[in-house]
């Protein structure tokens, strides 16, 4: 029997990203109990969320990424503002959000949706809401304590980062949490970085 691979795209974070970004989350975590915080080296923008494919479909996602993002200009875009999904009176989510030049990430996550449902493996077709996980609740918070604390880090923003390729991520559930793993790269136009 074929081991599946549960997957996912994303744009990987800067370093200098990730270590910012733990500033206002480390002051929320100091103030709020009852959520699971996302470990600084998984904090990613997730573009499409695949699940489970077979080793032969890695290939063809690759080369899906490759055409999707062709002829696309790097572009910048910075993390900024907390708030909540589905909203601040129900919290299930923290999120960081973005800023920049999210018409952009927008169109790459419209061209890899387009290209996914070619081949049969977009799962959910939903507007895109550029975001940054960094915590999900384990237990039901009380929301004006929430506001509370959102409001002493609500101004929060990075310096701009780089969108020069989006990456095909493996993830692994461990005892201690998921491990995510880079299967591939696809390039966006003008850029020589290289992992």
């Amino acid at each position: 029997m074929t081991e599946l691979i549960r997957t996912f795209i994303a744009v990987e974070l800067p370093e200098n990203i990730r270590s910012a970004i733990l500033q206002p989350r480390n002051r929320l975590q100091a103030g709020l109990s009852g959520i699971r915080w996302v470990a600084p080296e998984n904090l990613h923008l997730t573009l499409h969320f695949l699940g489970d494919i077979g080793p032969e479909d890695v290939a063809r996602v690759s080369a899906a990424l490759s055409a999707a993002v062709s002829g696309m200009p790097v572009f910048s875009v910075c993390a900024r503002g907390i708030g909540a999904f589905p909203s601040m009176s129900r919290p299930r989510v923290l999120w960081i959000g973005l800023g920049g030049d999210v018409k952009n990430l927008g169109e790459i996550y419209r061209r890899i949706g387009e290209h996914l449902e070619a081949m049969g493996l977009l799962k959910e077709k939903r507007d895109f809401t550029g975001h940054l996980t960094i915590g999900r609740m384990k237990e039901k918070i009380d929301p004006a304590q929430l506001v509370k604390f959102i409001k002493g880090v609500r101004d929060f923003e990075t310096e701009p980062f780089p969108v020069d390729r989006v990456t095909l991520f493996r993830s692994e559930v461990k005892p201690h949490g998921p491990v995510y793993t880079a299967l591939d790269d696809a390039f966006l136009m003008s850029t020589t970085l290289s992992r």
